[in-house]
């Protein structure tokens, strides 16, 4: 068992070296490429965790770290269509779903137009290139969730990159909810992903989030994902629990919030 999570292990270290390369030809972020390696660092004194820890003794993640999982760090270009994903739709977000394919984000399967003007949702990677949004993401990306705490974490914060950005400003109301939909269908068997999106609540501000994950193909995949909630003081979160994920499709999901006075979380189910 040491000798194949160590295995694991190392494959991750050599797909974190693919991303390391993979970034040289676009405009690097010091601060998040430090992150990456601390996160690198983090993952590999952490391991995944064990049934001997408190908060893990009721989840054995013993198959997770088992199989010998393949990160996909770039897109493979999978062509996911919309009909394939019509079984895991929600008829009230049709028009406001965000679709992340082996954890990368597909404009062509997403639609915003249920959302009101001045809501943003982009690319976590365009954001991270962008000065408009350089502030807030150095601010609260990776500060809501300690990825310190767990390999999982640890893991998807040091391939940092592909996911979402979600910004509600102040005073604005989202009636239609947000689905944020995870589907797995890569080319290559055993595939991991590893999206990361961070949402930022204004003053007044209200929405409800629906995420969900699917796997499309008939094959055994991880999607290891981190969504950090930073709502403040006034601003009402919404979230819908996510469906059973499809067989062969395994999710760990990190949920954080970091909350200011007078924050309201409620769940909707």
């Amino acid at each position: 068992m040491v000798s194949q999570i160590a295995k694991q292990e190392n494959t991750y270290q050599a797909a974190f070296r693919e991303l390391q390369s993979a970034l040289a030809a676009f405009r690097r972020v010091p601060w998040v490429d430090r992150l990456r390696e601390s996160a690198m660092d983090q993952f590999e004194r952490l391991g995944f965790p064990s049934v001997k820890e408190e908060e893990w003794k009721y989840t054995n993640v013993a198959t997770i770290a088992k199989i010998d999982f393949s990160p996909i760090v770039t897109s493979d270009g999978v062509p996911l269509s919309a009909d394939q994903l019509e079984l895991f739709t929600y008829p009230e977000a049709r028009e406001s779903r965000l679709v992340f394919v082996n954890g990368i984000l597909r404009t062509d399967l997403s639609s915003l137009t249920g959302l009101p003007e001045g809501v943003v949702a982009i690319d976590l990677v365009e954001a991270l290139r962008s000065d408009r949004y350089h502030q807030p993401l150095q601010e609260y990306l990776a500060r809501i969730v300690d990825y310190g705490e767990n390999g999982f974490t640890a893991l998807n914060t040091a391939f940092l990159g592909h996911g979402a950005l979600v910004w509600i400003p102040k005073g604005l109301r989202i009636d239609t909810p947000l689905h944020l939909l995870f589907a797995s269908d890569a080319a290559q068997p055993n595939a991991a992903s590893f999206p990361r999106v961070l949402v930022i609540g204004e003053e007044n501000s209200s929405g409800t989030i629906i995420e969900s994950y699917a796997g499309v193909k008939d094959q055994v995949s991880f999607t290891n994902a981190v969504v950090e909630y930073r709502m403040k003081a006034q601003a009402l979160s919404m979230w819908r629990p996510p469906e059973p994920i499809s067989d062969g499709t395994a999710a760990s999901t990190q949920r954080t919030s970091r909350l200011e006075p007078s924050f309201r979380d409620t769940t909707s189910v």
